[in-house]
């Protein structure tokens, strides 16, 4: 039904060149029904699956980040490090990449990471710390304090259920000199946050 309502935006747009771009974006909400009833759902499968996201995400953001080394030895301008500078090579919206970031997040230590051993489990555990700075950078407001929120409820949880005692201090050690960096240093994150409290309120008033 969600489709089918895109689809009719056809008869309302005079955009028709945009209208079918976001048409062939929707395409997937018609096929991933029907692609995980046939390949048989299983924990193992979404488990291959999202390590596959997952890796397939940590090499488009080394490409960004390369690329944006090149363009700062370039410019000079530590910009294309943050925001959508950051992803513009892939022509993608920094909100929508950290979103994806944040669900392999949420993946890995709510699921996926009790069922690994030995190096892969090492393997992700660095790639989720690879994930939580590309989020810092990727300077999306949403996400950052959604990211933060849950690695809070997570780290309690942890501690209720008595495991990993010692997670919680050396947690908010680590988040308070991550904040404290963003917030005593000028930096595009830090400008982000600032865009909260000034600028015309007229809009938003309206």
């Amino acid at each position: 039904l969600l489709f089918v309502t895109q689809v009719a935006g056809l008869f309302y747009s005079e955009d028709n060149e945009t209208a079918w771009k976001e048409i062939s974006k929707k395409s997937s909400i018609v096929a991933l029904p029907f692609f995980f009833q046939v390949i048989g759902f299983t924990k193992a499968f979404m488990r291959r699956l999202v390590l596959i996201f997952s890796l397939s995400l940590f090499i488009v953001s080394t490409y960004c980040l390369v690329n944006a080394y090149l363009n700062y030895r370039q410019v000079g301008d530590p910009t294309s490090f943050f925001y959508h500078d950051l992803v513009k090579p892939f022509v993608h919206h920094a909100v929508f990449f950290s979103f994806f970031i944040f669900f392999c997040v949420v993946y890995w230590l709510e699921i996926g990471l009790r069922s690994l051993t030995g190096d892969l489990k090492k393997l992700i555990i660095a790639l989720l710390v690879f994930f939580l700075g590309m989020i810092l950078i990727l300077s999306s407001k949403l996400v950052i304090i959604l990211t933060f929120i849950f690695l809070l409820v997570f780290a309690l949880r942890m501690i209720l259920a008595g495991r990993l005692r010692l997670l919680l201090p050396i947690s908010l050690l680590i988040a308070s000199i991550v904040i404290a960096i963003l917030a005593l240093t000028n930096n595009p994150v830090r400008e982000r946050f600032t865009d909260i409290s000034v600028g015309n309120d007229t809009l938003f008033k309206q």
